[in-house]
């Protein structure tokens, strides 16, 4: 994964900015808890692609912003895609054409 202190800033960005706890974005979240949110705003956990699916969706954001903290071309989305393998290349890339 890219940075994952970087990713975290950016995911407790937008958790601060609602206003909420850890505690209740991961009730909210159903799928962790406080601690794996702490672990992943931390940069202590790399995040798996589910999860960030999760988090765009759930702050409508991009995962180019997640995970770069900026919108990226098509030709660097397809560049990193390369890098991560097939499976999760068709979903980055699909996502990105959404």
């Amino acid at each position: 994964m890219r940075n994952s202190v970087e990713i975290g800033k950016r995911i407790k960005y937008l958790r601060t900015a609602e206003g909420i706890s850890q505690r209740e974005l991961a009730d909210q979240l159903f799928y962790a808890n406080r601690q794996m949110i702490s672990w992943y705003e931390n940069g202590h956990r790399n995040i798996p692609l589910e999860v960030l699916i999760m988090y765009a969706e759930r702050y409508d954001v991009s995962l180019d912003w997640l995970v770069f903290g900026s919108s990226r071309t098509d030709n660097e989305v397809k560049r990193t895609c390369l890098k991560v393998g097939n499976v999760e290349m068709e979903i980055l890339y699909r996502l990105k054409l959404e």
